[in-house]
């Protein structure tokens, strides 16, 4: 820590010592802010490039000026006319840049901004300038920035997992909150891989989505979506705002009907002393869940300065679950039996959250932003399985309730100790009751009754600086972690733990000419879900079970990352070392499969990832492409296994905008599958087909979608671990099309200033 603090009070001196500072603001004809407009110094008599930096989502910029020479400052930004203007040193207050069109034929081309730019050693992704806007999904929009993909029917940041994501500062809590945003309303979406000490530091990945401001008046948008697959869904959503003179009420509705038909092929081979097992499934499972969203806030600017609010949140689901399986038995090659099982869960999930919110803004330097966050979730679910073989039937009747609550706080201040340096400070408390228990008379799996406890605190320094073509972000966390697990049945598995963990993030960016790199350094770690912290054992039939692991530690690692971009290509490297790697393990018992998590004492990744966006014309294409390589060693049969199989995919995004405002969008997908965790999964790609049409000033439009044209997002994956060998084919009915109707009045949505302050834990919950 004190070297810490000799480092960033050196950078604030080096960012006093340095020459005269040349500030201003630079907006469009609007009087709306330009970002990433380059302004550059160049001398006075022979216009020899000096120095430059980029103005900042406000628009402004600041420079150094060395020596009281008067020099010549140019202001460009694509789509804009480049403004020249002689000055010296201080303030040159607000800028017009007037917009830069040219007339071909009878048709009007304006130059267009760069969608994919860096920022702070970040990717941010401009949606409301680019082709990504038209969208009718925000989850079409996310997965289809760079880096970002979809595995196994759920959004992933490619070798780094499920990304934690942040709409306007808060924490998403379900996917459907994704749902009921408005693509057309969002303004940008800023991917951090390697996020600083302002985070939790269970966050591998973050996706920050921003929205745009608000208009007074009324603002409603409504959208039906028709989906059908080998099952039909639909899903609805309203949103209805109204803002006058800095107050806001909001509210929105979604409902869906989502219903779907999965195949399973499984295999397993056990090698249990000198007989080898094997049970060969097939399973097919009906899935039909209905859930329904709702959310009210209340936003209120008591002054220019201050502004207060409250937002309740809501969520009640019923699901429903019947599969058939067909599983026969071998034992040493010869057929033992064939059980013929039918199974039924009943699930019931109601989740609550109630955040307030106060932002203050006591001076141009000091801000003050405090959050308060309450949940409460309830959790229960039945399961009857009826087991037929020829020599007898059996069922299993278990039932499950899982009760949690969250009570967290969140205080942050921002003090701007210069004019491009930044001093952030925070502290969090949050503190979480879990209870649950599962009862099964028929003595097939072990009952439970067991307690979660978890009080966390954590503080954070960051300091932030331009230093002309450099920026500096260095940072420190310190989390201390008090959990207790009590099992209520048998007190000798109680687990009572104390963590106490510094977590340190650095960043350095530098721009060279058009070249943009950053380097960056933290420490990072991933907390097991609550989920997973337990005891009980869950029946899928008399062969194999899944069973929790309350002796689950946190993993810790250390990740490094050079990020670089050059016009519109992004070039991205990482690697991340893992202590205490959480992940599946397969084990067995009296011939019984067992399914459940571990600590693996280690893992490493290599990641590289590009991006190249084109546009010509009508035609706008992105394509990506990311690998990551595994350093991951098990053992099978008593001999060391590597697990190490390079993962590699591919996708080209396609949109070309044709006259009578039609969208056409052409999408493909390829991924080579690889190795992830214990498993090694075989190829699977996927082709994407859309046409949208906008009426009436883009109040109304019509969209309609097919998604995997060729059903090819079929998971086939193995993996070969202690005595037990794994195969799996699984088809999620990815293969859809879908019809959908937006309706907009006053498109710009209300925008709730609410950060929350236990997002991590509260993504643990669920």
């Amino acid at each position: 820590m004190r070297k810490l603090f000799f480092l960033i009070l050196q950078c604030f001196f080096i960012s006093l010592a340095m020459g005269q500072q040349i500030n201003g603001k630079i907006l469009d004809s609007d009087k709306n802010p330009i970002p990433y407009c380059n302004v550059v110094i160049l001398s006075s008599p022979d216009s020899t490039f000096i120095q430059g930096v980029v103005t900042d989502d406000t628009g402004s910029f600041s420079l150094t000026n060395n020596g009281k020479a008067q020099k010549i400052l140019r202001i460009s930004c694509l789509g804009y006319e480049t403004l020249y203007i002689h000055c010296a040193e201080g303030s040159i207050g607000t800028l017009i840049l007037p917009s830069s069109s040219v007339q071909l034929a009878e048709t009007l081309i304006t130059a267009g901004r760069k969608v994919h730019k860096m920022r702070n050693g970040n990717i941010v992704t401009d949606i409301a300038n680019s082709s990504l806007g038209k969208e009718h999904k925000t989850l079409d929009i996310l997965k289809k920035i760079p880096g970002m993909t979809t595995s196994q029917g759920k959004l992933e940041v490619f070798g780094f997992g499920e990304p934690i994501v942040y709409i306007d500062n808060k924490k998403v809590n379900n996917k459907n909150e994704i749902s009921m945003l408005d693509p057309q309303n969002i303004k940008e979406v800023e991917l951090l891989t390697n996020p600083g000490a302002k985070y939790d530091a269970s966050g591998k990945a973050i996706l920050k989505i921003t929205t745009l401001h608000k208009n007074d008046g009324w603002n409603i948008k409504i959208d039906l979506t028709a989906t059908q697959s080998r099952k039909f869904s639909d899903e609805s959503n309203l949103a209805v705002a109204y803002r006058k003179k800095g107050l806001t009420v909001s509210g929105l509705y979604n409902f869906s009907d989502y219903r779907m038909r999965t195949k399973q092929d499984l295999l397993y081979s056990l090698q249990d002393k000198s007989v080898l097992w094997k049970y060969d499934d097939l399973l097919r499972t009906g899935y039909a869940g209905k859930q329904h969203n709702y959310q009210v806030g209340f936003d209120y600017s008591i002054t220019k300065n201050q502004s207060i609010g409250i937002q309740y949140s809501g969520m009640h689901s019923p699901i429903k679950s019947k599969a058939n399986s067909v599983q026969n038995v071998f034992q040493d090659g010869n057929e033992l039996t064939q059980i013929m099982a039918k199974s039924q869960y009943n699930t019931t999930a109601d989740h609550n959250l109630v955040n307030l919110f106060y932002i203050g803004k006591f001076s141009k330097k000091l801000t003050l932003n405090a959050n308060v966050d309450y949940v409460k979730n309830k959790n229960n679910q039945n399961q009857i399985v009826e087991e037929n073989t020829e020599e007898n039937n059996n069922e299993v009747n278990i039932a499950s309730k899982t009760n949690s609550k969250l009570e967290a706080a969140k205080i942050e201040l921002d003090y701007t100790v210069a004019s491009k340096s930044t001093l952030t400070a925070g502290v969090e408390f949050n503190k979480i009751d879990i209870d649950g228990w599962l009862e099964n008379p028929d003595n097939a799996v072990k009952s439970t009754q067991f307690r979660n406890k978890e009080n966390k605190q954590a503080y954070y320094l960051m300091y932030n600086t331009n230093l002309g073509n450099y920026v500096l972000n260095a940072g420190c966390r310190y989390e201390i972690d008090n959990s207790k697990m009590d099992d209520l049945l048998d007190p000798e598995n109680n687990i009572h733990r104390d963590y106490h963990n510094w977590f340190p993030s650095l960043s350095i960016s530098k721009t060279f000419n058009s070249i943009q790199s950053s380097l960056s350094y933290s420490i990072r770690t991933t907390r097991p879900a609550f989920s997973r912290l337990n005891s009980n054992t869950y029946y899928d039939n008399r062969y194999v079970l899944q069973i929790g692991n309350p002796k689950l530690q946190p993993e810790l690692s250390h990740n490094i990352q050079l990020l670089l971009t050059y016009k519109t290509l992004i070039l991205k490297f990482g690697y991340s070392y893992i202590k205490d790697f959480i992940n599946s393990v397969l084990s067995s018992q009296d011939n019984v499969i067992i399914n459940s998590w571990k600590n693996y004492d280690n893992t490493q990744f290599f990641r590289g990832n590009m991006s190249y966006t084109k546009t010509v014309g009508c035609w706008n294409s992105t394509l990506s492409a990311s690998i990551s390589i595994p350093r991951f060693n098990i053992e099978y049969e008593g001999k060391k296994y590597n697990n190490n199989t390079p993962r590699f995919y591919a996708q080209l995004n396609n949109y070309l905008t044709l006259p009578k405002d039609f969208t056409v969008s052409v999408d493909y997908m390829y991924n080579n599958g690889g190795s992830i965790g214990i498993y090694k999964y075989k190829p699977y790609s996927s082709f994407n087909f859309g046409v949208q049409k906008s009426c009436f000033n883009d109040k109304l439009n019509i969209g309609f979608n097919v998604n995997d044209i060729f059903r090819t997002m079929v998971y086939k994956y193995d993996s070969r671990l202690d005595n037990i060998h794994f195969h799996q084919k699984e088809d999620q009915d990815e293969q859809n099309f879908s019809f959908s109707i937006v309706y907009r009045l006053n498109k710009i949505k209300s925008k709730y200033r609410g950060s929350g302050a236990a997002q991590d834990d509260i993504k643990r919950l669920n």
